[in-house]
């Protein structure tokens, strides 16, 4: 059987439509959710009176409610495209019970696109890409197993929301040390107790001090220890964790007793090491201890915009979510100066938001030009965006508050449509 296709329809569809090979995650009205690799050109979804999903070679059974008996088939078909070319597309079709909903739509038949979700008998299929999660691999390119087994402290440098702490629990998981991961963030405490949180105290040792505190350096013996931003150190602090760093034993605040532990050390700084250097905000000896070991510098998303792809791709796997490539590309032209946490944080206010599977520009988007991104506050990214960058990104918010019309975008900005549409091509 053959459809004609439109010239609009065939370029959405080849890039979202459903593939063999693509997953199928099924959400039963009764039972646990199942998730299969769709690797046959039919399917067939039949209602049965057993509590329980079951399924045989592309045959599944689904549960269903009294008097809703249905059976949907999902099949291979082969449409022919406006240039005569036949493509194939999975098309499914209601065959007996009531009305199915496609994306919260009632619906007989229907092509398949990633992201759809499609309700028969309340019953949830939804319908996944299959891609290749990029977390792990972007983790491997800064992790050495050399690195991760060796004792030297490893200095993890990055702005804000870079994942530090996501690395550093990594390094942790792949050391296979039996210890616990301790993450010490040294900004949220006060500076008269960070040397308590770090190497403990008696009881007495201070006011307040009613019993006492082993501190996180035994709270993380035979494991890892992550003191997240170490450029909030005091000077004495810093001279302390020298001495440690230098034979690995500890003494609490009010002690006598000196106690070894065998801790590895990650330490995390979102300011460059030499900028505190010339501040005279970290001592010289303790820089030259923690930098001989192992440093790895995290890029911004800014600095590396394909970063902001990978991202999006591992958040819609994880999330069983379709994030479309022209917002994909919409985020990859902001700056992010919240980096990953940001990036993170607007993508699930969204999907939160959102009354589909598939995720679109909006006014939550609009929003993220205005407020979130950083681009109406130019005194403040002066020095991390070129000025054709913040030319572009302008460019990009007038395009997308005049309804994507490269005209009206043009008129408003005195510059030629062609400019405009050059700019959203690349």
């Amino acid at each position: 059987m053959e459809f004609s296709e439109t010239k609009a329809m065939t370029e959405v569809l080849d890039d979202y439509a459903v593939r063999e090979g693509d997953l199928i995650i099924i959400k039963p009205l009764a039972g646990r959710r199942q998730e299969f690799r769709i690797r046959h050109t039919e399917l067939s979804f039949e209602s049965q009176n057993e509590g329980q999903m079951s399924q045989s070679r592309g045959l599944f059974y689904l549960p269903h409610m009294k008097n809703e008996k249905f059976n949907l088939r999902i099949r291979k078909e082969k449409f022919r495209t406006n240039r005569n070319q036949i493509c194939e597309r999975y098309v499914f079709n209601i065959l007996n019970g009531p009305v199915a909903k496609l994306n919260g739509q009632l619906a007989f038949s229907g092509v398949l696109q990633a992201g759809d979700l499609l309700e028969v008998g309340h019953n949830e299929i939804v319908f996944k890409k299959h891609t290749k999660s990029l977390g792990d691999t972007q983790k491997k390119e800064y992790i050495n197993q050399r690195i991760v087994n060796s004792n030297l402290p490893i200095l993890i440098a990055g702005e804000t929301g870079t994942g530090k702490t996501s690395l550093a629990s990594s390094i942790h998981d792949l050391s296979g040390r039996s210890g616990k991961f301790v993450h010490l963030n040294i900004s949220a405490l006060s500076i008269n107790l960070v040397e308590s949180e770090l190497f403990g105290h008696v009881k007495g040792a201070f006011t307040g001090a009613d019993k006492d505190k082993r501190g996180a350096f035994r709270d993380a013996d035979q494991g890892t220890l992550f003191l997240d931003e170490i450029d909030s150190l005091s000077p004495e602090i810093q001279t302390k964790l020298l001495l440690f760093l230098d034979d690995m034993k500890v003494r609490s605040v009010g002690g006598e007793s000196l106690s070894r532990v065998d801790t590895k050390i990650i330490l995390s700084s979102g300011q460059k090491l030499e900028t505190l250097l010339d501040k005279g905000s970290m001592r010289r000896d303790f820089y030259y201890r923690i930098s001989s070991g192992f440093q790895v510098d995290l890029p911004s998303l800014r600095d590396q915009p394909e970063l902001i792809e990978n991202f999006c791709v591992e958040f819609a796997a994880k999330k069983d979510i379709f994030i479309h490539k022209e917002l994909m590309s919409f985020y990859k032209s902001l700056p992010w100066p919240g980096n990953y946490r940001q990036l993170k944080g607007h993508l699930e206010r969204k999907m939160i938001l959102s009354k589909s599977f598939k995720l679109f520009f909006d006014e939550s988007d609009e929003y993220l030009i205005t407020k979130g991104s950083g681009l109406n506050q130019l005194a403040e990214i002066d020095m991390t965006m070129s000025l054709s960058e913040v030319k572009e990104a302008y460019i990009k918010k007038i395009y997308l508050k005049s309804n994507k019309n490269a005209t009206v975008t043009a008129d408003k900005l005195k510059i030629s449509a062609r400019s405009v549409r050059n700019l959203m091509n690349q």
